[in-house]
């Protein structure tokens, strides 16, 4: 999987961001627009950025639940996930 130079900074900015990420602070700190990213980042992983984004704090916010004495609503929180109700847990 070769990804390119600027697909890993991508990554690693989003690894970084998990709990607050945005596309257009993401574009902002690149430098670039957010269509350039999002088409550079699909061709390079072979997956939307915010698909990738999506499975990413999934699977951390698991990890989280399973490996912490966390309460599941503050990982939610801390994650950004909504209420069932589709409104963000306060």
């Amino acid at each position: 999987m070769g990804y390119s130079t600027m697909a890993h900074a991508l990554i690693s900015y989003m690894e970084s961001n998990l709990q607050n990420f945005s596309m257009k602070e993401m574009s902002g700190s690149f430098g670039f627009s957010e269509i350039y990213l999002r088409e550079l980042f699909l061709k390079n992983v072979n997956m939307p950025i915010m698909q990738y984004y999506r499975r990413r704090r999934i699977i951390v916010s698991a990890y989280e639940i399973l490996h912490s004495d966390k309460r599941i609503v503050d990982i939610a929180l801390e994650y950004g996930y909504s209420n069932h109700f589709g409104r963000r847990l306060e």
